[in-house]
């Protein structure tokens, strides 16, 4: 019987492994939202962990001009007067520019806007 117990541990740790675990591509940013508190911090590309079930991500494609990057985040860009007065989108907005200067200069190649593909925002 206590071996049949070590073996429910190990896989229970196991799968709280596989669900803390994201992956961010190259030419993403995820933005975490932990539970209740809102915009928690900003994911860099490359393996990211979680608190699982009490964060959560929204990947969003860096590829084309900031008008775009923040019309896929937001659903409209320029923000109203009093969307943009708040904090927590304040910090979403300088985090995403600063993850965005980065991608503009580190990525390898200049794609045009028409082979970009616009799938929108990842959850």
């Amino acid at each position: 019987m206590e071996g049949s117990g070590l073996w429910l541990l190990i896989f229970v740790l196991v799968a709280i492994a596989i669900v803390s675990l994201r992956q961010v591509r190259p030419h993403e940013a995820g933005l975490i939202f932990r539970l209740r508190s809102g915009f928690s911090r900003a994911a860099r590309p490359g393996w990211v962990l979680m608190t699982p079930f009490m964060e959560r991500m929204m990947k969003v494609d860096l590829r084309g001009d900031e008008e775009t990057v923040m019309r896929r985040i937001f659903g409209t860009w320029p923000l109203s007067e009093e969307s943009s007065q708040r904090p927590e989108t304040q910090r979403v907005i300088a985090e995403v520019r600063l993850l965005k200067s980065e991608y503009d200069r580190t990525r390898p190649t200049q794609q045009p806007d028409d082979e970009i593909p616009h799938s929108g925002v990842h959850l």
